[in-house]
């Protein structure tokens, strides 16, 4: 689970990024 949360965190953050 935490390694599926830091995924999405940082498919989020490049979502947002882009």
């Amino acid at each position: 689970m935490e390694l599926n949360f830091q995924k999405n965190l940082t498919f989020f953050e490049l979502f947002i990024d882009h």
